[in-house]
């Protein structure tokens, strides 16, 4: 296995299955932001 320096953090997500719910995507949205912002404000 190589070693990297630098590179992509994951390749995306998405809410599967979806079922359009409001209050689940405001809540999906909401944690996926605070995880990003733990890291880069600039990943959201």
């Amino acid at each position: 296995m190589e070693k990297s320096i630098g590179g992509m953090v994951g390749n995306g997500t998405d809410m599967t299955p979806y079922y359009l719910n409001e209050s689940d995507c405001k809540h999906f949205h909401s944690t996926l932001k605070k995880a990003c912002d733990k890291h880069d404000r600039s990943y959201y």
